[in-house]
């Protein structure tokens, strides 16, 4: 018993200071937690102080712009700047005008005169694309005549010497141009036989006309060949068309002259099958000169 003693002594002294130790601890916690509430106190009373007057005392921090995760945030991307070149001025081309004509604006007729086979005597030789044309080449008519409903081709005279070329050329323009007066002075200046009987060159070619001579001079000197031919004693001249001479004449030849519409068909029909022809004739001779232009034996 006397041991116990001493040591229940010893167990009260220990839960004594234990029991003293958590009082203490107690305190001081109690004393910590006081001053803490005092200071949050001041600093709400200063915050209060500060917003005045029916504001609220706490403060809400504006919300961040920034992104959540700044390594992660794009760079604008710069704009590349434009250079805008000022308008430039377009020249328009100069437009040049030709000075006014003179006259009233109406085209002159072709009078042929710009070429040198257009002149009386002085005509060129050429070829049929040489002299090629039409109405417009050989001038505008002075009168009504057989050949003003006709288009001329170019005149045959691929081949012929110069001075018969340039007879040929210029019957046919005479004729297409129904110039009475140059195809009279011609035909009385050459002799001209224009006929089986006796007949004056003003007599044979004067408008109006009773037969086509107009007519089948062009037709014949642009759409048949040519051929020499030899009547008895006269001169040798060039005839139109080739089948002047039907011992040389080929069958082109009859049929150049069934186009060129100068000839009844059946008439010339015959004359070939019976190997003769007395239908129209146009000759010059070698040396320029306009000898036939008839119809006949």
């Amino acid at each position: 018993m006397s041991e116990w003693l001493p040591q229940e002594e010893e167990h009260r002294g220990r839960r004594a200071r234990m029991a003293w130790g958590a009082g203490a601890l107690v305190l001081v916690l109690a004393a910590g937690f006081a001053v803490a509430v005092l200071a949050m106190g001041g600093e709400w009373g200063r915050d209060a102080a500060d917003a005045g007057p029916g504001e609220a005392s706490a403060t809400v921090p504006a919300p961040s712009t920034s992104p959540a995760h700044p390594e992660q945030t794009e760079q604008p991307t710069p704009t590349p700047e434009v250079t805008t070149a000022p308008p430039t001025e377009t020249e328009e081309p100069e437009e040049t005008t030709a000075p006014p004509s003179e006259t009233d604006g109406t085209p002159e007729p072709n009078t042929g005169t710009d070429d040198p086979a257009a002149t009386d005597d002085s005509e060129q030789p050429g070829t049929p694309t040489d002299s090629a044309g039409g109405d417009s080449e050989w001038g505008e008519p002075l009168a009504e005549c057989s050949t003003s409903a006709y288009t001329a081709g170019s005149a045959q005279t691929e081949g012929l010497p110069e001075e018969v070329a340039r007879t040929a050329v210029a019957l046919v323009r005479d004729a297409m141009r129904c110039d009475e007066q140059a195809l009279v002075e011609r035909a009385a200046r050459d002799d001209t036989w224009l006929s089986v009987g006796e007949v004056t060159a003003q007599e044979a070619l004067s408008i109006p006309q009773e037969d086509p001579q107009y007519l089948v001079m062009a037709a014949l000197l642009t759409q048949t060949d040519w051929t020499l031919l030899q009547l008895g004693t006269q001169e040798p001249f060039y005839a139109w068309p080739a089948v002047a001479d039907t011992e040389t004449a080929s069958e082109e030849d009859w049929q150049d002259l069934r186009e060129a519409g100068v000839m009844d068909p059946g008439l010339l029909e015959d004359m070939q099958r019976h190997g003769y022809y007395n239908g129209w004739r146009v000759g010059i001779t070698k040396s320029g000169e306009w000898r036939v232009l008839v119809a006949g034996d």
